[in-house]
């Protein structure tokens, strides 16, 4: 996905996130209870959701010059930057 403005401000350059179903499901099941404490009339899956929208947010609006490719993981709950070279 390429996400070339947030909330109506262009990115340049703009972030690539690399994200496939599995992973997505996965990262998502890790944000479920500190969404749900955010967030506790909300579905678990629209909580965590909100909550991962919240950390890219966070993410995007703190890179540093040149970052432009993110991943989220199976196992950490923040994305994460791929350096240039990395390969990813």
């Amino acid at each position: 996905m390429v996400i070339s403005a947030w909330r109506d401000e262009p990115l340049e350059p703009p972030v690539r996130l690399a994200v496939d179903e599995g992973t997505l499901a996965q990262h998502l099941s890790l944000l479920y209870s500190d969404a749900a404490a955010l967030w506790p009339n909300t579905e678990q899956e629209a909580g965590a959701f909100n909550l991962l929208t919240v950390h890219i947010e966070e993410t995007v609006l703190t890179r540093k010059p040149g970052q432009a490719d993110l991943i989220l993981d199976r196992v950490k709950r923040v994305p994460e930057w791929v350096e240039p070279g990395d390969g990813a």
